[in-house]
């Protein structure tokens, strides 16, 4: 827990959850505590908590192993990196320069040969991602209502490899969810909507309809 405190940057029920994962950890991490009592132990549904289980999942704090605890149930491992030395990291006391050692070799600051160029200050590496990602990406993140880790979703919107003939179906499908109020942006509700990066690598625009939902049926009418 202390670990949790120091390294984890959530905040919240995220800071919270972590919390209570670590309070069933051993030392390397691991814990394997039912959804339902992490629930209890942060007085939320269920539900709630599993969006939260998911949202630190993503952020690299926490490795999730679906039924590989005892009894069947999840097994987790708390992945934290304390930044900088170790308080007990130091030289060792009987380490020291060799009497025979060279000086450290000055470095050269200017071109030995006299006719050489000197090196341009000014050269940039070309950005492969930016020029590996659809000019339609931005149609689909305008769109979209949770806008969170926007990195991970161009790198999601790429390994799914979205074309621009199933932009229409990704935008229809937002504007059902909102519609038919599974998803409500609402500062107390967002945390229910998937990040977009979820949502992408889980192609959740071809999740079947539910029957009764004719929200789908309607045409898209444009950006949100």
């Amino acid at each position: 827990m202390a670990r949790v405190w120091e390294c984890s940057r959530h905040g919240g029920t995220e800071l919270l959850a972590l919390l209570a994962l670590a309070d069933f950890a051993d030392d390397e991490g691991m814990a394997f505590p039912s959804v339902g009592t992490l629930a209890r132990k942060c007085r939320l549904q269920p539900r709630r908590m599993n969006y939260i289980l998911a949202s630190l999942q993503e952020s690299g704090e926490l490795e999730i192993r679906a039924n590989k605890g005892r009894l069947g149930t999840n097994l987790y491992r708390i992945k934290l990196k304390s930044e900088g030395l170790h308080s007990s990291a130091g030289v060792h006391s009987g380490a020291g320069v060799h009497s025979t050692a060279s000086p450290p070799c000055t470095p050269v600051r200017e071109p030995l040969h006299s006719s050489a160029d000197k090196p341009s200050l000014t050269i940039k590496e070309p950005s492969s991602s930016k020029k590996s990602v659809p000019d339609f990406f931005e149609e689909f993140y305008k769109a979209y209502p949770r806008k969170v880790s926007k990195a991970n979703a161009i790198k999601a919107f790429r390994a799914v490899k979205v074309g621009r003939n199933e932009l229409p179906k990704l935008l229809a499908d937002i504007q059902r969810r909102l519609s038919c109020g599974e998803w409500v942006p609402t500062h107390e509700k967002m945390q229910f909507i998937p990040h977009p990066a979820t949502y992408l690598n889980g192609r959740r625009w071809e999740d079947e309809v539910p029957a009764g939902d004719q929200s789908a049926n309607k045409p898209w009418e444009g950006a949100l």
